[in-house]
């Protein structure tokens, strides 16, 4: 029964290639500003741990532009990619929070962030170790979820 919710509930192949889209997206617009940028999806949705209500966590690196987060908004906005965007400068970690317009997947952009990619390889290498962690841990994601915590 397990294996039947992660199966409805994590990401198909169909949803993976949709992710990736919406990353070109991403990537068309941050080249059109900083030509040397580059876009690396991590977190849940990099590490095959994302459910299908999951956000698509991106850093881009190779950006030194102290206005970098309304750079993204406003190229993000003026390019139709973004059909609602929220820039959040008080943060820990600084980014750019947007709904894919073609998709209505949310994205949080945040700039270079290389530790999100070291702790995704981890991630990765432990899943690898531990085949069962991913069913277990796609179920408590959507159960603490479902319970608001």
């Amino acid at each position: 029964e397990l294996m039947d919710f992660v199966r409805f509930f994590a990401l198909s192949e169909d949803d993976v290639r949709v992710r990736g889209a919406v990353l070109d997206r991403l990537r068309g617009a941050c080249e059109a500003v900083w030509p040397r940028a580059e876009c690396h999806s991590f977190g849940s949705v990099e590490t095959g741990l994302a459910l299908c209500i999951s956000d698509t966590d991106v850093t881009v690196l190779h950006v030194d532009d102290e206005d970098r987060l309304h750079r993204l908004a406003e190229e993000l906005r003026s390019s139709g990619v973004a059909s609602s965007l929220r820039v959040i400068e008080r943060a820990k970690v600084p980014l750019v929070a947007y709904v894919d317009a073609e998709t209505g997947i949310e994205v949080d952009v945040s700039f270079a962030a290389p530790n999100g990619l070291e702790c995704a390889r981890v991630i990765e290498r432990l899943l690898r170790q531990y085949p069962a962690a991913r069913p277990l841990t796609i179920f408590l994601k959507y159960f603490l979820i479902h319970r608001g915590l």
